[in-house]
């Protein structure tokens, strides 16, 4: 009669067992993840003259599987802990691999029981990410895993840590940062920078710290902190140094000028006194007015905040002639200024110098005689008593010559 054939056991989940009616049987269907090893099961045939049995056992192949995330994170400087973990499959034991390049200072070591590690120290300079494929392989097949593992670095302040700026002058300093992971860096700073200077992020790892102060010269120490976006942060103290302007010195010869002075007559006595102005200095910054010239000082000011330098000046005595007096300065940009305007002096008792330069080109030579004398000032004009040395000798040589002349021929006529 006809056989029918079945099993006894259990059989591995999505395994099925199936008597085909002719003598034949089938184990069908799909073993599911997990399910790798081997089953004991009993096989029974049967027919109208009684049964027989067999032993049987079914092995299911299974490749491992690597359970664990497929990215991590560590951080450059820190201790590194990542675990790489596995199911088993069948047969035999897991071996954990990795392929790629992994971070400097970082190592990854198999643990031999399925599971396995990365660990050390990333070094400096190792930020960044780093695309791994993990391998798990047993006796019967291998598995791979996509993993990403993300090295995070603070940045670094690339800039000098101190700076110095002048008061009343336009100052600019760049804060720099790079480097780290990831890479946007947001700078900001802590602590009171001098009134008028101003702290600007660019977000793109520069800020800028500028303006215009004239605040106390002093040293303004103040904290700028670069920070990424995985909230790591470095710090520099910035000691922002301001420095009082230095007085400008007056050139040896008079400067062309960038503007004319306020209170400059276009004439003025010797002894008045002017009260004179200039526009367009630093703020707070010392400007000093002299006479051209050979430059003599006569005042040295301090501008106010809007840049305007005022001053009582006298024409010193013993001046005639055409005259500069000028102002020099520092502008709010650092460069030098020198605001100038002329003024004919007239000579000591009345009237211009017949020897002056009015309207001419300005400064001149200090004259000799009773005028310089105690002043130690220059004077513009004409040097008359250097002449009138000079045509008096002229006209004692002329009048030896007639007399030797004279007496030649008296001699003459006695001897005829």
């Amino acid at each position: 009669g006809a056989v029918a054939l079945t099993q006894s056991g259990t059989l591995p989940t999505g395994v099925t067992f199936t008597d085909n009616g002719d003598g034949t049987a089938t184990f069908g269907g799909s073993a599911e993840a997990g399910s790798g090893g081997t089953y004991p099961l009993t096989l029974t045939a049967t027919n109208g003259a009684g049964s027989s049995t067999q032993s049987f056992t079914l092995t299911v192949t299974e490749a491992p599987a690597i359970t664990s995330l497929n990215a991590a994170t560590i951080t450059v400087g820190d201790t590194a802990a990542v675990t790489v973990t596995s199911s088993p499959g069948y047969s035999g034991a897991v071996e954990l691999s990795v392929a790629g390049t992994l971070p400097t200072g970082v190592s990854f070591t198999d643990n031999g029981d399925g599971t396995a590690v990365f660990d050390g120290t990333p070094t400096a300079g190792s930020g960044g990410e780093y695309a791994l494929t993990l391998k798990a392989k047993n006796t019967t097949s291998a598995a791979t895993q996509a993993f990403t593992l993300t090295v995070t670095e603070k940045p670094a302040i690339r800039s000098a840590a101190s700076t110095t700026v002048k008061r009343g002058v336009v100052s600019s300093f760049t804060v720099t940062a790079d480097g780290g992971f990831p890479h946007g860096i947001a700078l900001s700073i802590t602590g009171a920078l001098p009134d008028g200077l101003g702290f600007s992020d660019a977000g793109d790892g520069t800020a800028t710290i500028d303006g215009t102060t004239t605040a106390p010269a002093g040293d303004y120490p103040v904290t700028l902190t670069a920070t990424n976006a995985a909230g790591l942060t470095a710090t520099q103290t910035l000691t922002v140094t301001l420095e009082a302007l230095p007085a400008v010195a007056p050139p040896a010869t008079v400067p062309q000028g960038s503007g004319a002075l306020e209170g400059v007559p276009a004439d003025a006595a010797p002894g008045s006194t002017l009260d004179v102005s200039a526009s367009g200095f630093a703020a707070d910054s010392p400007v000093v007015f002299s006479i051209y010239s050979t430059p003599t000082t006569l005042a040295t000011v301090t501008a106010d905040a809007a840049g305007v330098a005022r001053a009582t000046i006298t024409i010193p005595a013993g001046f005639s002639g055409t005259h500069s007096i000028v102002a020099s300065g520092t502008s709010p940009t650092g460069s030098v200024l020198f605001k100038r305007s002329d003024v004919t002096v007239t000579a000591d008792g009345g009237g211009t110098d017949p020897g002056g330069n009015p309207g001419g080109t300005p400064g001149g030579e200090e004259p000799a005689g009773p005028a310089a004398t105690g002043t130690g000032l220059s004077v513009s004009g004409f040097d008359g008593g250097a002449l009138l040395i000079g045509a008096l000798a002229l006209l004692l040589i002329g009048a030896t010559v007639l007399v030797t002349a004279v007496l030649r021929r008296r001699r003459t006529r006695n001897v005829d």
